[in-house]
């Protein structure tokens, strides 16, 4: 329901299909302060030409006739930004829903490997521990199942949780004299 992911949608089509998407470049500058000699904020705005993807009719018209009421050039710097917080909402999602899952599967065979141990009188496993798939006794598939595999996960999610909020803050190269 988001023009955002429609919009990038259709551009990502548009680049596959028919070129690049993006017509000009907006750059400009504030000066910060008065004083000569201080810092300047310099923005560079990717604008997409809405009568250019007119031009491609594979394109949907429901989503350029909207994009064409923002008017003739549409700045894509909130649109993206939206798209990518957008994805990483999705992803944080799928994490909260698979992650009780994915505990089950890692206590199942964490009780597997004391079985094994127990079982062996073992105190240690001499190999790695792999998920295989057969198909008529031949390996067509394996995964391996090592240790550290849920804290990678816990990392990774940690150093993405960040783009969920690309839609309400942005990266600025902003420099304030110290006063």
């Amino acid at each position: 329901n988001s023009l955002a992911y429609r919009t990038l949608e259709i551009l990502r089509n548009h680049t596959q299909h028919a070129g690049f998407p993006i017509q000009s470049v907006q750059y400009s500058y504030t000066v910060m302060r008065a004083v000569p000699g201080t810092p300047l904020k310099y923005t560079v705005a990717p604008l997409l030409d809405t009568e250019h993807l007119e031009l491609n009719r594979a394109l949907k018209k429901s989503v350029i006739k909207e994009l064409a009421q923002c008017g003739k050039h549409v700045n894509l710097k909130q649109f993206i930004r939206e798209y990518v917080a957008s994805m990483a909402s999705v992803h944080e999602r799928l994490r909260e829903l698979t992650m009780p899952i994915f505990h089950n599967d890692a206590s199942c065979l964490q009780r597997l490997v004391q079985i094994f141990l127990s079982s062996t009188g073992s105190t240690v496993i001499p190999v790695p521990l792999y998920a295989a798939s057969f198909d008529d006794a031949i390996c067509t598939k394996k995964l391996l199942l090592g240790n550290g595999l849920q804290e990678y996960g816990n990392f990774l999610a940690a150093g993405n949780a960040h783009f969920t909020h690309t839609g309400i803050s942005y990266v600025s190269g902003e420099l304030e004299k110290d006063t």
